[in-house]
């Protein structure tokens, strides 16, 4: 079967709690919640622990001398088949957590078509998801909004789970019960401007980029967004193939910046762009697996950009 991750999140019980779960798609943030949001609802029913590693022996001596009931957070396919045959035999709950590949396409297939297991499919957040997630807060804070607000709202959030929930917290956090528009784009936008400035940081030396850098991003959501800025500037350079379509593709609001935009973008040929594809890859793997360490990883990734662009 196949949820929407966010009826996972929303939902204060699920009708039905399979133990075998497939987390994928390509919005870090949302994965994580979903997972987050798992555990919470299993550990509500019953006692779990934790466990992220997986012996492919393990039904072969699944006897658990103390009756605990493990929950296992996998990042590795190889242990699924056996897994989704013989899970049955124990009481644990089994959640992988899986990044978009291809090579995944047969065994999401087969877990969406199969009643018993759920495919949990994430991606940036649709106007609709937006409209009910707000919707849930104003719900839960007991917060009146003008309708025209509202849609100035739902349009000013991030499509990026985490995000998003920032910023609808700040919102909340202002204990005010008339929103405005200029109440909005100071809470919301403004933020995002400041951390988007980070970007170009990269044409200053290293030990100013991470001074910069150590002031403005104090947690996880921060570096979060500010990765996902650098992988919307790389995905610009990646993506067009001439410099003519790449400046038609800057976005209006960074006049100021295009200059640099083209500078950056002219310093990478053919070998540098793959390299630059394999390290955000590699990146959003490790913030997949390390989410605890997002500060330090984005800060690595920040200056191996800068390495890359300027080598």
């Amino acid at each position: 079967m196949k949820l929407n991750p966010v009826d996972i999140i929303l939902s204060s019980e699920i009708n039905k709690l399979n133990r075998l779960y497939l987390i994928s798609g390509n919005e870090i943030t949302l994965i994580n919640k979903v997972k987050e949001k798992l555990i919470e609802k299993f550990k509500k029913k019953s006692q779990y622990k934790i466990e992220s590693e997986f012996d492919n022996n393990f039904f072969l001596h699944s006897n658990n001398l103390f009756n605990e009931k493990r929950i296992f957070i996998l990042d590795n396919i190889s242990s699924f088949e056996i897994v989704s045959k013989e899970y049955e035999r124990c009481e644990d709950i089994f959640i992988y957590v899986l990044q978009n590949s291809p090579k995944n396409n047969k065994i999401k297939n087969s877990v969406s078509k199969n009643n018993n297991f759920t495919l949990v499919d994430c991606y940036e957040l649709s106007k609709n998801d937006k409209v009910r997630v707000f919707n849930y807060f104003i719900e839960k804070f007991d917060l009146k909004i003008n309708g025209d607000v509202f849609w100035e709202i739902i349009d000013a959030l991030d499509n990026k789970y985490l995000f998003l929930e920032k910023e609808i917290e700040k919102i909340f956090l202002l204990n005010t019960t008339v929103i405005t528009s200029e109440i909005i784009n100071k809470t919301i936008v403004s933020d995002s401007i400041k951390i988007e400035g980070l970007f170009f940081d990269i044409f200053k030396k290293n030990s100013k980029i991470v001074l910069n850098f150590k002031k403005k991003v104090a947690d996880s959501s921060q570096a979060y967004e500010l990765f996902q800025v650098f992988k919307r500037f790389s995905n610009l350079i990646i993506e067009n193939e001439t410099i003519a379509h790449f400046n038609q593709n800057i976005p209006r609001y960074l006049f100021r910046e295009k200059k640099s935009l083209i500078e950056i973008y002219n310093k990478y040929n053919l070998k540098k762009r793959r390299d630059l594809l394999n390290l955000i890859r590699n990146t959003e793997s490790i913030l997949r697996s390390q989410s605890n360490l997002a500060v330090v990883i984005t800060l690595r990734f920040i200056l191996s950009f800068k390495r890359i662009t300027f080598s």
